[in-house]
């Protein structure tokens, strides 16, 4: 009896070892997705971790509620108080870590459902980028005129923002920022929008004057 408690147990452990594996593989195909084909300044070491961490953690939440009726009731409790200090930067970004969650979830319910879900909303990226490379028209009819004449710039400097930011450089054009820590050193990934090309010319050539700086990329949204 007790040996067939024991192989009940490890089968679970191996199902849940599985369902851990396939989640963590959908959040980094996300990830890979998203930060190579549409947002370059996604790719960091601190997106990386929560594409991976996120599932993961939301689906042993799912476990834990589905296999204890009490745990469940403690969990909904303890997360309720639960308050993010950091702000989130973008829509876009919100839509990312609420799939990320999702896809969690599911995967401790469904692993087919999980992975259509996971592959849809990560296909997504390379499929917009698809259509804006071969048709262009087709999305400058679905997104306004002035969203398409902004201009974007990816910057990446070492340490703090704020201490390396001049009074010359319009901080209002700031759309995000996130540091992420690399070889005991911190780093700072920040994204300028600019409403026209002459502005974004002009804070170039203040942001150049940036010492340890690298512009990752320039992108113009016309």
């Amino acid at each position: 009896m007790d040996q067939i408690f024991l192989i009940e147990n490890y089968l679970l452990y191996i199902q849940y070892f599985k369902q851990i594996l396939l989640a963590a593989s959908l959040g980094f195909f996300l990830f890979i997705c998203h930060g190579f084909f549409v947002n370059a300044y996604l790719k960091n070491q601190n997106f990386l971790l929560i594409s991976i961490i996120l599932p993961i953690t939301a689906l042993t939440i799912v476990k834990a509620i589905m296999t204890n009726a009490w745990l469940s009731i403690g969990l909904i409790g303890a997360l309720s108080i639960v308050r993010f200090r950091t702000p989130v930067k973008s829509n876009y970004e919100l839509a990312l870590i609420f799939g990320l969650i999702t896809i969690g979830v599911v995967g401790g319910v469904d692993k087919i459902s999980a992975i259509i879900f996971g592959l849809t909303i990560s296909l997504i990226a390379p499929i917009y980028k698809f259509f804006n490379k071969y048709f262009p028209q087709l999305i400058k009819f679905l997104i306004s005129k002035e969203e398409f004449q902004k201009y974007e710039i990816i910057l990446r400097v070492e340490g703090s923002l704020n201490d390396s930011l001049s009074q010359q450089i319009d901080k209002s054009y700031l759309t995000s920022s996130e540091e992420i820590f690399e070889k005991n050193k911190t780093k700072t990934i920040a994204v300028f929008t600019y409403p026209d090309k002459e502005i974004m010319n002009s804070q170039k050539k203040e942001l150049n004057k940036i010492k340890s700086k690298k512009i990752i990329n320039i992108n113009s949204l016309s």
